[in-house]
């Protein structure tokens, strides 16, 4: 009967510490993202400004890169983005944070 309630006691010490290592390392926070937001202000910002066909790619060239690279970072700090149409849920939502990134990564793009 001693040796089943040491193997109970060690089974759930090590059921717990495997739960605290996986939520520290793989551990990830869900937010949603209204991309036809994002995109919508991107077109309509485009279509303001008199460019050219070659300029407007160039643009939309630099808003994808920025757009991926702003998703990276997120992904970096442990945030899965889900887009919103897709979903219906509470999580925080990114839509912001995400445009004023791709903001200032393409105003940093443009000043060089």
């Amino acid at each position: 009967m001693k040796n089943i309630v040491m193997a109970l006691i060690a089974g759930v010490i090590g059921a717990i510490g495997f739960s605290l290592a996986h939520n520290a390392l793989y551990a990830r926070s869900f937010g949603v993202i209204r991309m036809d937001d994002v995109l919508a202000t991107h077109m309509r910002e485009i279509a303001e400004q008199s460019l050219g066909d070659v300029e407007k790619q160039a643009a939309g060239k630099l808003f994808a890169q920025a757009l991926d690279q702003s998703v990276r970072e997120l992904r970096a700090e442990g945030v899965m983005l889900l887009v919103s149409p897709a979903v219906v849920t509470s999580e925080p939502d990114y839509t912001e944070s995400v445009s004023s990134r791709i903001r200032e990564i393409m105003g940093d793009a443009e000043a060089q």
